[in-house]
């Protein structure tokens, strides 16, 4: 199932893209120490009850948690995303960034400009959601 070999990745565009991935694991980092600083952190007694001397209401409890669900979800999938950041990283320290994990051919320069972190050229992953889909 192997394409032709890989073609090679220019230095000055590999440059650019590990600038790029860093800049946004900067920016996932800074996201999120504000998801944990700010969302996370907080007491349902901090919103106001316990503070205000009087007692919590159970809306706002309600709505606290669903806030404090989103807020996880959000961390888990930002952390989920400086995962991929951080493998396409190590690739371009061992000189395999760019190259299909599945198929082992070159991912097109489009792609990785739409989502530097692909390990699959776009071949291989449209066979991957096809066989995720349920019948």
């Amino acid at each position: 199932m192997k394409k032709k070999g890989p073609e090679k990745i220019k230095k000055k565009d590999l440059e650019k893209v590990r600038k790029n991935l860093l800049d946004e694991r900067e920016r996932i980092h800074n996201d999120l120490r504000q998801i944990q600083s700010n969302d996370l952190k907080l007491n349902p007694r901090d919103y106001a009850g316990e503070i205000s001397g009087l007692g919590v209401h159970i809306a706002d409890t309600a709505d606290q948690e669903y806030n404090r669900g989103f807020s996880l979800n959000l961390l888990s999938s930002k952390q989920a995303y400086l995962n991929e950041i951080e493998m396409a990283l190590d690739k371009i320290d061992e000189g395999t960034f760019g190259i299909c994990e599945m198929c082992e051919g070159p991912i097109s320069g489009k792609r990785l400009k739409a989502h530097p972190a692909a390990t699959h050229c776009l071949e291989c992953r449209e066979k991957m959601e096809e066989e995720e889909e349920p019948l």
